[in-house]
C-alpha cells in the first residue's frame, strides 16, 4: 500500500482525488469505473460506503448511494471492494462512512479489516472531532489515519489532544466561503504541513 506521505513526497502540485460511492450502479461498473480513474492519474481515492440516511451529503452523493444500496451493496461488498482496487493498484484510499455501519459492523473489527484490505484513513461524516474518543483507539490498534472534518478556526488545543491519541490523524478541512466546494486535507506534525486539494 502507498502512503500518503509517499504521494505528497511524488507530487509537486496538488493531488487529484476522485470521489465514488462504492457499488454505484453496481459492484463491477463501479470497480471498472475506479480502475479507470486510477488508469487515467487519480493519485488517492476516497470512496463512500452507501447509507440510507446520508445527513452530511448532498442530492448528488445521497441519490448515488440509493443506487448502490438497491443493487445490493453491504459494508462487509464495501470492504472486499477497497481490497480489489488495492490489488489492482495500491493507491492511498480515504475512507467516508456512517457510524452506524461502524458500529453494527463492530468497531475494532471494521478498522481492522479496512486495514487489511489496504485503506489507509476513515473520515466518519456524523462524528466531529470531538467525538474523536468513539474510534481513534480502534483506528490506532489497527494502524489506519483518522479523519475529522474541521475548518481553520477549529481549536487548535483540541488538535493537539486528538494527536496525542492517534499520531495518523488528518483533518478535512471545509472552505467556511464555498460548503463542500473546496477542501484540504492535513496531515498533522508534517513539517512542511503538505496539503491536498480537490475542488468540485
Amino acid at each position: 500500500m502507498t502512503t500518503y506521505k509517499e504521494t505528497f513526497d511524488k507530487l509537486n502540485t496538488a493531488a487529484l482525488i476522485p470521489f465514488f460511492v462504492i457499488g454505484d450502479p453496481d459492484f463491477d461498473t463501479s470497480l471498472s469505473v475506479v480502475k479507470a480513474a486510477i488508469d487515467a492519474g487519480a493519485d488517492i481515492l476516497e470512496l463512500g460506503i452507501p447509507f440510507s440516511d446520508p445527513i452530511a451529503d448532498g442530492p448528488t452523493i445521497q441519490k448515488a448511494d440509493i443506487r448502490a444500496l438497491e443493487a445490493g451493496m453491504t459494508p462487509h461488498k464495501a470492504i472486499d471492494f477497497i481490497s480489489k482496487v488495492t490489488e489492482y493498484k495500491p493507491v492511498p484510499i480515504g475512507l467516508l462512512v456512517y457510524y452506524n455501519l461502524i458500529y453494527q459492523y463492530g468497531l475494532e473489527k471494521f478498522f481492522a479489516d479496512f486495514k487489511a484490505a489496504g485503506g489507509s484513513s476513515v473520515l466518519v461524516a456524523d462524528l466531529s472531532i470531538d467525538d474523536r474518543r468513539r474510534n481513534c483507539t480502534a483506528c490506532k490498534s489497527s494502524g489506519s489515519g483518522n479523519c475529522f472534518h474541521g475548518n481553520s478556526k477549529h481549536n487548535r488545543g483540541s488538535h493537539k489532544k486528538n494527536r496525542r491519541i492517534n499520531d495518523r490523524l488528518y483533518l478535512y478541512s471545509l472552505n467556511p466561503r464555498c460548503n463542500r466546494c473546496k477542501r484540504i486535507l492535513v496531515r498533522y506534525g508534517c513539517p512542511s504541513r503538505q496539503a491536498i486539494k480537490k475542488s468540485y
